[in-house]
């Protein structure tokens, strides 16, 4: 990449385009997207450090707002942790659909995934995993004393997505395991999974969590209803979303093959409303854009209530993955998001206090032994000339 050898365009994740960035591995576009009359960022919601830098590390993230720069690519296919849950055995077990102000993370949602789940039937409440940072995290900071939680802090160098109360969601997700028995050990979801796929699609669990669900509409067909999962609450009401994205970006082989515009041209294209259309039908992703997320075809089932996608992403309270930071990749694996500490947690081998202490303990070396790259980062990013700015296209 550096070389200049890599393609014009790469679809990768955030953290990626921060390891390379400072070095000139992708190419700043602000100036060329303004030029085309079919770009206005007010069309798709914000993915902070995704296919831009903005070092969006504090509340709130602005997911509302548009786009802004500066930027290094454009959004293609986006995910929010939403769950999705099994209608046939709600009713089966005598279960409400629930309406707000009563589908508490540790009241009502809890007593029914204890009430749906029968280990004698191979059926329970809740599909846990070791990489579903995004729902329990989301979980914990509905429960926190503060609602500010983040995953990391504004300068870099610690981990702060557990602090007061906020591991209460991972703890909930343990207890469901080990205590309640209302999710599956995840060692045994493979064969729950049998030849579906996964348990959920096999309909062996109520609930489980889903951002895109082409897969599962795939896998399901007419064997039983399904349905967006209201959000699940806390005492300040509904629990956050974490987002994630995944951009087209642009790589310095544009400027070297003398084909910036083009590249910039087809990352519209990827990122405009026939290409989203089709995303909003087929859902291998969630799409990027807010009038495609409103369309009939987007609301349409499966799953029942497909259109309350809409109303997640308007709701405030937003969390982004925090991806500006050039060893993001190594803090996640050391002990922040998705990590092999919390699929240990789950499986049994220490326990949670333990986990939890060595997640953070490894999660935060990793922020130290990294920081002095991360305030490079950080000084490179505050010299990009002529970012797209919030309320600029009016």
């Amino acid at each position: 990449m550096v070389a200049g050898t890599a393609g014009e365009l790469a679809l990768l994740s955030g953290w990626f385009k921060s390891r390379f960035q400072a070095s000139g591995g992708f190419l700043q576009i602000d100036d060329v997207v303004r030029k085309f009359d079919t770009f206005n960022p007010h069309d798709y919601y914000f993915y902070p450090d995704t296919n831009d830098l903005t070092f969006t590390d504090t509340l709130p993230i602005g997911h509302l707002d548009g786009l802004r720069g500066p930027m290094f690519g454009l959004p293609y296919q986006g995910n929010l942790n939403t769950q999705i849950i099994n209608l046939d055995i709600m009713e089966q077990a005598g279960i409400e659909w629930p309406t707000p102000g009563r589908w508490g993370i540790q009241t009502e949602f809890l007593e029914a995934l204890q009430k749906a789940t029968d280990p004698e039937a191979q059926q329970w409440g809740l599909l846990a995993n070791g990489s579903w940072y995004g729902m329990w995290n989301s979980w914990g900071w509905a429960l926190a004393d503060d609602p500010n939680l983040h995953y990391r802090s504004a300068d870099g160098l610690r981990t702060t997505m557990w602090d007061s109360g906020g591991d209460a969601g991972i703890r909930l997700v343990n207890d469901l395991i080990h205590t309640h028995g209302a999710a599956p050990q995840v060692s045994e979801t493979r064969e729950l999974a049998g030849e579906f796929g996964d348990p959920f699609s096999a309909g062996r669990v109520m609930v489980r969590s889903a951002g895109s669900v082409g897969t599962f509409a795939t896998r399901i067909k007419d064997r039983f209803r399904w349905s967006r999962m209201p959000t699940v609450e806390g005492p300040r009401g509904p629990a956050p979303y974490a987002m994630t994205m995944q951009p087209h970006l642009v790589t310095n082989s544009a400027e070297t093959r003398g084909n910036l515009e083009a590249c910039v041209e087809i990352c519209l294209f990827f990122a405009g409303r026939e290409v989203q259309g089709r995303v909003a039908i087929d859902r291998g992703s969630v799409p990027i854009r807010k009038d495609v997320l409103a369309s009939p075809e987007y609301a349409a089932g499966p799953p029942e209530n497909h259109a309350m996608m809409k109303d997640f992403f308007d709701q405030p309270d937003a969390r982004s993955a925090q991806m500006a930071h050039p060893a993001w990749r190594d803090w996640q694996r050391g002990g922040s998001p998705r990590i092999q500490n919390l699929s240990a947690i789950l499986l049994g081998e220490f326990s949670i206090d333990d986990g939890i202490e060595q997640t953070l303990r490894s999660a935060d070396r990793a922020l130290e032994q990294s920081h002095e790259s991360w305030q490079e980062l950080r000084n490179w990013w505050q010299e990009r000339p002529n970012p797209i700015k919030p309320g600029e296209f009016g």
